[in-house]
């Protein structure tokens, strides 16, 4: 029972760090936003939410094309964050994101 409480806290935990994630990457909606700034305003907020668990959101955000990520000096977007540093990256919303934000669409793996 033990093992199948901390998944279900885990997967909990998760969708909600998602929403935080496009929560603060939705303040400047129509900008790109620094990852490194994102990460820095969650951990003052939550200082319990690793960055760790904020690259698995932002990984799963990017891959559910709910936020677009491009490097901050090349302005070369990426398609996955695997072996990219956060911190060289900025986001922004999609489309599909601000849809999901303002209610028009949902998704159980994201809390907002």
């Amino acid at each position: 029972m033990g093992i199948e409480l901390d998944a279900t806290t885990r997967a909990q935990e998760f969708r909600k760090n998602n929403g935080i994630v496009m929560r603060r990457v939705n303040i400047l909606r129509t900008d790109y936003a620094p990852v490194h700034d994102v990460i820095l305003s969650i951990q003052e907020k939550s200082p319990t939410i690793t960055e760790g668990q904020l690259r698995d959101s932002f990984n799963f955000l990017l891959r559910a094309e709910y936020l677009e990520m491009q490097y901050i000096r090349t302005k070369e977007p990426i398609a996955r964050i695997a072996g990219v540093n956060l911190h060289e990256l900025e986001a922004t919303l999609t489309l599909k994101g601000i849809r999901l934000m303002s209610g028009s669409i949902t998704d159980a793996d994201v809390t907002v």
